[in-house]
């Protein structure tokens, strides 16, 4: 597998991406995807917190263009969540939080959204940047 930026080897030893001050890696998952979809595996790694390990990704169904699109996913539906959280916090609400994920997370994206946004479209504009 070539890597090239933003993508690069994480700490967890898989293909992700730097985000402030960690990492969002991407994976195939070892278990099946449903009616045949590509299952991936992707672990927020963040400073001074327990790594968060997630198998809930999927691609299209019949639709696997391999890791990037995985990661491409994965980054909008973070920049979504980050914005979410924007909103809840500028509301003074609690973020309803429907992926289950734990309230420091929400911060963590919050605080890192532009990063985010980055980093997708940086990925988006490198159709090569992880060559499997």
């Amino acid at each position: 597998m070539n890597l090239f930026s933003p993508v690069e080897i994480c700490p967890n030893l898989e293909p992700g991406v730097r985000i402030g001050d960690g990492w969002i890696t991407i994976a195939y998952s070892d278990r099946p995807g449903d009616c045949g979809r590509t299952r991936y595996r992707y672990t927020i790694i963040r400073k001074d917190r327990p790594d968060l390990v997630y198998e809930n990704l999927q691609s299209g169904v019949g639709v696997s263009r391999g890791l990037r699109d995985g990661l491409l996913s994965l980054l909008a539906f973070l920049v979504d969540a980050a914005d979410g959280c924007r909103y809840y916090t500028m509301q003074g609400k609690k973020d309803p939080d429907p992926a289950g994920w734990p309230d420091d997370l929400c911060e963590w994206l919050y605080l890192h959204s532009e990063d985010l946004e980055y980093v997708s479209m940086s990925v988006d504009d490198n159709m090569t940047c992880i060559q499997e």
